[in-house]
Order: structure tokens, then sequence, then C-alpha cells
């Protein structure tokens, strides 16, 4: 994902361009995923702000179950991108230059979004997902999918810690 702003940067500050994005990007290795949404870029003094929503769909696997499946990952997107050349080829002075860690735009006036796009997605993923909000899991003894399989195994409802204690409890009464 990569646009040229060259032009929007002779603008005056405040200018904007939007940008319809359909593209597929590499989100984890070897996971492609087709990222669909609207950008718009507006030149500030510094640089450009890129702002929008991207949506795309992902194969997931439940925290639950352990089914694989597939859910759909909404994005906002809010980042700036500073250059350290005008368009006239002009450096600016270093008393202007900006933290190491912040996005630049390239030498050509090329914002890259890949990256910054990618990690976005990534941290919209839920923690633990689910394949249904009522997913009944994994059985703890068994192993079984509780979501297709009728579990029969025994559950017991006091922690093996405290056997002992329920030992002496049936044994005593209350």
């Amino acid at each position: 994902m990569r646009y040229n702003v060259a032009h929007l940067l002779t603008e005056p500050v405040g200018s904007a361009r939007g940008h319809y994005v359909d593209e597929e990007i590499l989100l984890e290795i070897g996971s492609k995923a087709r990222v669909k949404g609207y950008l718009r870029l507006v030149h500030l003094d510094r640089g450009i702000w890129v702002r929008g929503e991207l949506e795309t769909e992902v194969d997931i696997t439940c925290s639950r179950c352990l089914r694989s499946f597939s859910q759909s990952i909404k994005s906002p997107l809010s980042e700036e991108f500073l250059t350290l050349t005008s368009t006239k080829c002009v450096v600016i002075p270093p008393a202007l230059e900006f933290d190491e860690g912040s996005l630049r735009l390239t030498e050509h006036h090329i914002v890259d979004l890949g990256d910054t796009v990618r990690q976005a997605l990534i941290i919209s993923e839920p923690m633990k997902p689910l394949c249904r909000t009522d997913c009944g899991g994994l059985c703890p003894i068994c192993g079984g999918d509780k979501n297709f399989n009728i579990c029969r195994c025994e559950k017991s409802t006091v922690n093996s810690k405290l056997t002992r204690l329920a030992d002496l409890l049936t044994q005593y009464g209350e």
C-alpha cells in the first residue's frame, strides 16, 4: 500500500485526497488477507496525516474449542507521516528534524502504509476469539468438543486440592 503524495504536498496545508482501498496484504507469515476501506490523506505543515477505517476477513482459532473460523476485523487508522525534504528538494534544517521512531515519507514522497496497516489489523484481532458467544469449549477430562458431543464425563465439583476436606465433610456430616 504505497501512495505518492508529492502533488498533495505542493497544495496548501489542509488539502486532502481520498483513496478507496481494496488490496491484498501479508498479515502474518504465510497469511494473506484482502483489506478494504477508505483512507483520507491530509497535507499537514510537517507531512501527511492518514486516517480512515479498514476491514478484513481473517481465519482465526477459537480460544475455547480450538476450531478455525473466519471473522471480520475492523481497524481505525490514524497516523502522521513526516517529511524531511520539501517537494522542491530542499532539505529541512536540523532544528526541525523529528523523533527517530516517527513514521516518515520516503525521499520520493511516498507514503508506505503496508507495515502500519498490518500492525493496526493485528492489534485489532480479539485477544480471546470465540467462534460463537455460547461456545461450550473442550471437556477438560476427555477433550471432546462440547459444541457437538454431549459429554458424559463425571464432573467433580470439588477442587482436587480440597478432596481431603470433602472426605472429612462426608464422614462427619454437616
